[in-house]
């Protein structure tokens, strides 16, 4: 697990995204984080949970529900309060090669 200094210097699961639907990456995804909202909305009211938790929680289930593996997900991460910086996330037209080429010059295997 990444501690959360690391992640604050570094950058990661923040909630920033709620900031940034209109980016041409994150396509397609406010009608996801419109269904978010009011799970998050429920949650909320019985103790309050980041934009990033149920972000990390949400994919974590679809994983499972699409067959794959259990996702150990770990609570506590704190939202931005503003987006992050634009060119974080590679284009979305890129191929599985480039993708995989983007990632792992950010040191991820």
């Amino acid at each position: 697990m990444i501690s959360t200094s690391i992640v604050l210097i570094l950058g990661g699961m923040n909630g920033s995204i709620v900031y940034e639907l209109d980016r041409p990456e994150n396509k397609g995804l406010k009608k996801s984080l419109k269904i978010l909202d009011k799970a998050k909305r429920q949650i909320d009211l019985v103790q309050s949970v980041s934009w990033a938790d149920i972000i990390a929680l949400a994919g974590a289930e679809a994983v499972s529900l699409c067959g794959g593996p259990s996702i150990p997900i770990q609570l506590g991460r704190i939202d931005s309060m503003v987006p992050d910086p634009e060119g974080k996330l590679p284009e979305e037209s890129l191929d599985a090669t480039s993708l995989k080429q983007c990632f792992e010059r950010k040191g991820f295997s």
